[in-house]
């Protein structure tokens, strides 16, 4: 008689999952690094007094962010290739991550950049006049005093966009990337569907566990920040 559920079938599903872990986790930091650099410059075109560049900056972020996640993805794997096929650029044995990072890359870099952009925004103007009145020039009071207060206040939204990019690289397999979700839909397959709620709680407890120790790595960094910046206050 089968039973409803297989404990000892979920837990040995774990291990095997676990392999795609190292390819999601290094899929999550390209993202991130990415996606700040590319978020940090549509920041600074959102502030910048040039017309031109501010208005490419909002249209980007408004079509990253009213679009989903997984239109993207296709937008990207079948876009690029056939934007640089053109330019004679063979992408035929390019890896299917490659793709996904970049999708997952730009689309990140739309809510990073608001995070950054309303960070700088929230560090009061009597910082930067306090700055400038002991001599300081503008990249000395940037890095010395507006950059400590901004990340303060970036990092816990920063952190945020950690955790859910992390559970949207899930939408990476839809491509053929074996990140997490997807090995556990190889292993479930491979038993003809028969334990496929097993090995999706086993999934779950892996993301859960994952997110558990990033909220409170990222829970210790802001305590940081904050300390450092009530020096400021």
């Amino acid at each position: 008689m089968s039973t409803l559920f297989d404990g000892k079938y979920m837990f040995s599903c774990i291990p095997k999952i676990l392999e795609a872990l190292p390819l999601t986790l290094y899929m999550l930091l390209l993202v991130m690094i990415i996606g700040l650099l590319l978020g940090f410059l549509l920041a600074a075109l959102r502030l910048c007094k040039n017309k031109i560049g501010n208005a490419v900056a909002a249209v980007y972020v408004s079509f990253a962010r009213g679009t989903p996640e997984l239109v993207q993805l296709f937008l990207i794997y079948y876009m690029v290739p056939g934007i640089l096929d053109g330019l004679g650029i063979d992408t035929s044995d390019w890896s299917k991550v490659v793709f996904a990072v970049i999708a997952f890359s730009m689309s990140n870099a739309a809510y990073l950049s608001e995070t950054l952009r309303s960070a700088y925004l929230a560090v009061p103007k009597g910082q930067h006049e306090a700055a400038a009145s002991v001599g300081m020039t503008g990249m000395q009071a940037f890095r010395r005093v507006i950059l400590p207060q901004a990340v303060a206040v970036a990092l816990p939204n920063v952190g945020n966009s950690i955790v859910i990019m992390f559970k949207t690289l899930s939408i990476g397999f839809s491509i053929g990337v074996t990140e997490i979700l997807g090995k556990t839909k190889l292993i479930s397959a491979a038993g003809f569907g028969a334990k496929n709620l097993e090995c999706y709680v086993a999934a779950a407890i892996i993301y859960c566990v994952v997110c558990f120790i990033m909220e409170r790595t990222l829970h210790f960094l802001e305590r940081m920040f904050q300390r450092g910046k009530k020096q400021y206050a």
